[in-house]
């Protein structure tokens, strides 16, 4: 098999890029430094190890930037398990932000034959680097990392204080937003426990299904990738009996993480029935919510900046009684969001599944029927 990545087109070496997708806390630092171990570029101006990621993240912190300021011109933020506001890339800060991003992109990674990018933002703005990219002309390969959905919760929940509800749904939206925009384009599942347990047949892998040659040998970066991965620093574990008989959760939580695994060890057949019934019951629940959630969040929003801004005005009585007004706007979103998993959950939810995907379905028909 001959890799794209050392193919010639018109006399010029062609680039390929690698985009390393996960859920925040899902282990796509120890991935994305197994690959650059392998040669895969990341860039020279990387953000900094600190306290919650001592071996790194491997993220270039220019693209970091430019991630956080997209999503907040476009309303949202990396902790909105919402989807991204409709014409969101329309918006002319965001164009602003591709045009940064097209430069950056230019700049320092289209010299390189094979380069990559990770940011657990990636998934909620990938819609814009798909663009970008078949704009450029480069050669695109996913990778989507697969960890249990317990694991990811409890390592937010310890670094964030988040709660577990609110985290549950954070890895939700991440994970099915990679697969949704993904669909159809060259990717490949990597399984966390799989990386740690064995990194050279996941290396062996993603270069196979992604048709990769890699610039460094297994044998020449094994030393390197041995002292770099290190199990003990794995702080949660769970299984996915675990994860199974975990109260609260949708059934189809697991089914999906399930699926995802069988994927990451070559077995697709489950893929498509998985992340369709995740994707209906995930997207049916935000929507029945939407509203309140909306009007909560913006409420959280609006106080944080009155109490920044209050900080510098040193008003100590109107801090404390924001404060308390904000924790408890914050304490009745995460009753909420409580709500909408118990209700996907319940037993009604469930059993009212292909009714409401039958009512959608004559809706949209007399709608056309209409026009």
């Amino acid at each position: 098999m001959c890799a794209r990545n050392k193919e010639l087109e018109d006399g010029v070496l062609l680039t390929q890029a690698l985009l390393i997708l996960g859920p925040h806390r899902s282990g796509t630092s120890a991935l994305t430094r197994v690959l650059n171990l392998q040669g895969v570029h990341l860039g020279e101006d990387l953000l900094p190890a600190k306290f919650d990621n001592r071996r790194g993240y491997w993220e270039h912190w220019s693209i970091f930037d430019l991630h956080e300021r997209l999503l907040s011109r476009a309303g949202s933020a990396w902790h909105d398990y919402r989807p991204m506001p409709l014409g969101w890339q329309e918006l002319e800060e965001v164009r602003a932000i591709r045009e940064e991003l097209r430069a950056l992109i230019e700049r320092q990674f289209l010299d390189s034959p094979l380069w990559g990018v990770k940011d657990p933002r990636l998934g909620r703005v990938l819609p814009l680097w798909l663009d970008l990219l078949d704009e450029l002309g480069v050669d695109a390969g996913f990778v989507i990392l697969v960890r249990n959905p317990l694991e990811v919760v409890r390592s937010m929940e310890r670094r964030n204080g988040f709660p577990r509800s609110k985290c549950l749904l954070l890895y939700l939206a991440d994970t099915l937003e990679a697969i949704r925009h993904t669909a159809g384009r060259p990717r490949t599942f990597v399984s966390y426990e799989r990386l740690l347990a064995d990194w050279r047949s996941v290396v062996e892998r993603v270069g196979h299904e992604l048709e990769i040659s890699w610039p460094a040998t297994p044998s020449a970066s094994a030393a390197a990738i041995d002292d770099f991965l290190r199990p003990s620093e794995r702080h949660h574990t769970a299984s996915l009996d675990a994860l199974q008989r975990e109260p609260g959760l949708p059934p189809w939580v697991a089914d999906l993480y399930g699926a995802m695994e069988s994927a990451a060890g070559g077995d697709r057949n489950g893929m498509n029935a998985a992340v369709s019934v995740a994707h209906e019951g995930f997207d049916s629940a935000l929507k029945l919510f939407a509203p309140e959630v909306k009007a909560l969040h913006t409420e959280v929003q609006h106080l944080r900046m009155r109490l920044e801004a209050l900080e510098h005005e040193n008003a100590h009585r109107d801090r404390v009684r924001l404060e308390r007004r904000a924790q408890r706007a914050e304490a009745e979103l995460a009753k909420v969001e409580r709500r909408l998993l118990s209700i996907l959950s319940s037993t009604f939810y469930r059993s009212t599944q292909c009714l409401r995907r039958t009512w959608r379905t004559a809706t949209r028909f007399f709608r056309r029927a209409e026009e």
